[in-house]
């Protein structure tokens, strides 16, 4: 009876290691699973909404001069397609994106706010701004070509330099 008591007994202890060591592994497998951080993840000063977009960089057709209606158009559009972003290159020495609702047609992404309309043609990528807020509405044409979001962000911030770099204050 005694030598049925010790076996029992080295079962159960062999039994419980065996537990609590399989317990560890799935601990540790679990929390090694769980963590899906990216540690080499970099910080992109495009907002995440863009990410898997496309940007357009739009060059305005007519250059015959350096007035600031002859400065180009950054645009970028979300994956889905559903949103466009409108660089902004005059918030705080700084780019930000204005954020408008796309419509589409076969032909067309359209968008459009108080003051303005743009029309980006889906196949040649030329853009049309109209200014609508002045008494007589002005439009604007561009060539657009598409490039990464990160790309696109990069001409944008090389813009706003050459913008800021005449400035004395």
């Amino acid at each position: 009876m005694r030598t049925a008591l010790i076996n029992l007994a080295s079962k159960l202890a062999a039994h419980h290691l065996l537990r609590m060591s399989l317990a560890g592994i799935v601990a540790v497998s679990t929390s090694a699973a769980a963590d899906t951080t990216n540690r080499a993840l970099q910080v992109s000063p495009v907002p995440g909404i863009f990410v898997g977009g496309v940007g357009l960089l739009c060059e305005p057709h007519n250059t015959d001069s350096n007035s600031g209606e002859n400065r180009p158009e950054f645009l970028l559009l979300t994956k889905n397609r559903e949103s466009l972003g409108w660089a902004n290159l005059f918030n705080d020495d700084d780019i930000s994106y204005q954020m408008l609702a796309v419509a589409k047609t076969p032909d067309y992404y359209t968008a459009s706010q108080d003051s303005f309309d743009l029309r980006v043609h889906r196949k040649d990528l030329t853009l049309s701004l109209k200014d609508t807020s002045a008494t007589t509405a002005s439009a604007s044409a561009f060539s657009c070509m598409t490039m990464s979001i990160s790309d696109l962000h990069k001409a944008a911030t090389a813009e706003l330099r050459l913008l800021l770099s005449g400035n004395k204050i």
